[in-house]
């Protein structure tokens, strides 16, 4: 079912006062409407939302592909009282705030391969990208979910599955959509409080994916096997390689993946 932007606006109005919704039937990029309204004043907490995005991207300069009625396609600008060095834990705090609304919505259980790919089962449905933008700085959160019953092209076959599908039943983006604001919201305002990632830890540990496995950490210096731990109290994934010491890897340009598989 296609979006109904007004109904979309009450909503929004009902649950935070003053949130304002930029809804286009077609764009290149969500996190590009954003960032382009960034500049022109928009407000805090504004949400950016659309059919059909044609040149989406993910972290590390990759492609994501959205189509139309089978995804969810939105991008949130914030205005962060956060030091700059902190706007690194919003992809993280993202990631679980996604993972818990598909599982309030769906009831199924979702995890997260570090540092923000939400996953079901040992397949991708969502894909974050974090962007900084403006002066005094703002972020563009843009999130992509595969919420509709269909099946991902060939090539992301063994890497991408679809909320409805896995569900078996179909599952409404709007209801997605409020689920995740409502989780992404409570959780935006703890990071502002406390300033620091210590307060998610536990939480976000029980669902990633990748703890208590190998993994390759790849750079663009080489690349890496070691054993995941956990995180630390900034988001970075700690890992122990094979002489035995423990090492902290920040999400930057680094990409982290199961050595058998994507997680």
């Amino acid at each position: 079912m296609s979006y109904q932007p007004e109904r979309i606006q009450c909503r929004l109005e009902e649950c935070a006062a003053g949130t304002l919704l930029f809804y286009k039937e077609s764009t290149d990029s969500t996190n590009n409407e954003a960032k382009k309204a960034e500049k022109e004043g928009a407000p805090s907490g504004s949400l950016f939302l659309t059919e059909n995005q044609v040149q989406g991207k993910g972290r590390l300069g990759r492609t994501w592909i959205s189509r139309p009625e089978d995804c969810l396609t939105f991008s949130l600008l914030v205005r962060p009282t956060l030091p700059p060095e902190k706007f690194t834990l919003l992809p993280l705090i993202t990631g679980l705030a996604v993972a818990e609304a598909i599982e309030e919505v769906s009831g199924l259980t979702a995890r997260i391969k570090w540092p923000n790919d939400v996953v079901l089962g040992t397949k991708k449905v969502c894909g974050i990208l974090v962007e900084a933008t403006g002066d005094p700085l703002a972020a563009v959160i843009g999130c992509g979910i595969n919420t509709g019953k269909g099946s991902p092209s060939p090539e992301l076959a063994d890497k991408a599955v679809f909320l409805s599908e896995e569900a078996g039943r179909e599952i409404s983006r709007e209801e997605v959509l409020f689920a995740v604001l409502k989780r992404l919201r409570a959780h935006y305002a703890l990071l502002e409080k406390e300033r620091s990632f210590a307060p998610f830890k536990a939480l976000y540990e029980e669902k990633l994916i990748n703890c208590g496995k190998e993994v390759e950490v790849i750079s663009p210096e080489g690349s890496f096997r070691a054993f995941a731990l956990g995180t630390d109290d900034a988001g970075n994934l700690l890992v122990r390689k094979s002489d035995g010491t423990v090492q902290p890897v920040a999400s930057g340009e680094v990409s982290v993946r199961g050595i058998y598989g994507y997680v």
